[in-house]
Parts: structure tokens; C-alpha cells; sequence
């Protein structure tokens, strides 16, 4: 998402829709659009993994947040998707979760 806020700042300076084009797909991956057709924002999509509940780490555990965003999809050696579920892919992260908040009100802005 940080990449996509980038390539919504570059649209905005140069004019060039492409910057534009990629940052929806960036924002399309989250959503869904990715190998495994799953959505890291709870509540939003389907084909959600399940989330990560470490019960020894916190009291009373993490609850469930819609619109929550996971930490995101791992990827491998190979820089290939790997296997959802091995847990630090399925659990939530504020960063991320900001990050896509920030991302889709710069989106609305956007008139083209």
C-alpha cells in the first residue's frame, strides 16, 4: 500500500495514468485479486485465512476487527506467494490497516 500511495502522488505531480492504474491493482491484490483469491481485510472479500489467535500473548485475546488488515500475503525464496496460514501472514497490523484507510480516501480524490 505504501507503494501504491507513491504511485497515486506520481499520478498526481505527472499526469501519467499508469501510476494511477498500478496503485488500483496494488489496492485490487488486498482486496482479493492475488494466486490464493483471497482478501487480508477481515470483514471485506472472501476467501479470508484464518487469523492468527495467540492466546498466550494477550488478555483477553485479539478480538475480531472488520476492516482489520493482515500483515499480508508471504512470499517465498523463489519471490513466489507462499502458503497462506503460517501465521505471521494472518494476523493484523495497524500499519497496514492505516495504510489502506490513507489509500482509499487519496483514491476517492482522484477524478479522471
Amino acid at each position: 500500500m505504501g507503494n501504491a500511495l507513491f504511485l497515486l502522488r506520481a499520478h498526481k505531480i505527472t499526469g501519467n495514468r499508469r501510476y494511477r492504474d498500478i496503485a488500483y491493482r496494488q489496492l485490487d491484490w488486498i482486496l482479493g485479486c492475488n494466486p490464493f483469491d483471497a482478501s487480508t481485510v477481515e470483514g471485506v472479500g472472501r476467501n479470508q485465512p484464518e487469523r492468527l489467535i495467540n492466546t498466550d500473548e494477550f488478555f483477553p485475546p485479539t478480538p475480531q476487527i472488520p476492516g482489520a488488515v493482515m500483515t499480508g500475503i508471504c512470499g517465498t525464496q523463489e519471490d513466489e506467494p507462499a502458503e497462506l496460514g503460517l501465521g505471521s501472514d494472518v494476523e493484523y497490523d495497524m500499519p497496514p490497516t492505516s495504510l489502506l484507510m490513507w489509500l482509499l480516501v487519496e483514491l476517492q480524490e482522484i477524478v479522471d
